[in-house]
């Protein structure tokens, strides 16, 4: 007698491998937020910020405060009820924005800004 797999059984395993391949890109994209949310931060200096990310390689860009034009905060909803929002600080020379996210408190951070920019 001759027994064949069923074509449920082909189902079955394609959804359990399509499961277990969507479970680990999931993983390592939250991992891969995780370590970036880790690794970004932002630092006032005397006389410039200094913006650090990256993941495996360290990135640095500094700003000095005599170059910024803007400092904007934006803050959802959410945001707001929770007391954290987005940073994005726009420069004179270059003219692009620096966008600083998930920021706690972010209104005293930008009055923190602002008041090292007039000095």
């Amino acid at each position: 007698m001759e027994y064949r797999q069923t074509s449920l059984a082909l189902v079955v395993r394609g959804f359990t491998l399509w499961w277990w391949l969507g479970f680990f890109t999931l993983g390592g994209l939250i991992i891969y937020d995780i370590l970036k949310f880790k690794r970004t931060r932002l630092v006032l200096k005397d006389k410039s910020i200094t913006l650090y990310d990256g993941i495996i390689t360290e990135n640095s860009r500094d700003l000095p405060y005599r170059n910024i034009q803007t400092v904007n905060v934006h803050q959802s909803v959410i945001g707001q009820l929770f007391g954290y929002g987005h940073i994005v600080i726009t420069t004179a020379n270059t003219g692009d924005a620096v966008m600083f996210k998930y920021v706690d408190k972010p209104q005293v951070l930008r009055e923190m800004i602002q008041s090292r920019i007039r000095d």
